[in-house]
């Protein structure tokens, strides 16, 4: 706002349910979730795995700030259903040309899962207690000396693409809709969406 308070900004919203359970999929693939379980996840760390997903009260702040129309809200669901007419959505809200990747239909963010998830954990935690410690300066040391690259070149042969899709419980997944029904609610208010296939 402080920047241009005439600014576009835009948001892409999938189930918070789904949203949710994948970031502790993403947690678990990067080595940085304490947790055995999503269920574990979510009681212990509900800032991190369940207010994200609180798309209504994280709004409203820039809708506070910020003109209505200068607000997109978009939906995960359209963009699975028609990624093309999805992307000109977005480029006629932003007012820019179209432009379409030679690339387009190339698959992207493919889910992986670790061979070792104790390596997975060791590299993830290593990197957070740098980051948690303020020891940052040592990166530049670490480049130089090509340990970063051999740690992410480890890492990247410990992963490979989640052949069995994980799902969320259904009693979690009863918890999940009812935790965020009222969220859901309100977002339906401001978007003129009908989202009831979120409820279940």
């Amino acid at each position: 706002f402080a920047y241009n308070p005439q600014i576009k900004i835009f948001t892409i919203l999938r189930n918070p349910a789904e949203r949710s359970f994948s970031e502790f999929l993403f947690s678990m693939q990067n080595g940085v979730c304490p947790y055995k379980n999503f269920e574990e996840a979510i009681e212990n760390n509900p800032a991190k795995y369940l207010s994200t997903s609180d798309y209504y009260k994280n709004l409203v702040p820039f809708f506070k700030l910020f003109p209505n129309e200068n607000i997109g809200i978009f939906f995960f669901d359209d963009m699975k259903a028609d990624g093309k007419k999805f992307l000109e959505t977005i480029y006629n809200f932003l007012g820019v040309k179209n432009y379409l990747p030679n690339d387009f239909d190339a698959p992207v963010n493919v889910g992986m899962q670790a061979k070792s998830q104790r390596l997975n954990n060791f590299i993830g935690k290593a990197k957070m207690f740098i980051h948690s410690k303020n020891l940052n300066f040592l990166l530049p040391v670490l480049q130089k000396t090509h340990l970063l690259d051999g740690v992410k070149k480890l890492k990247e042969k410990n992963l490979k693409a989640r052949v069995i899709k994980e799902t969320i419980s259904k009693e979690t997944r009863e918890k999940l809709y009812s935790y965020f029904k009222q969220d859901i609610q309100n977002l339906e208010l401001i978007t003129n969406r009908n989202l009831e296939h979120w409820y279940h």
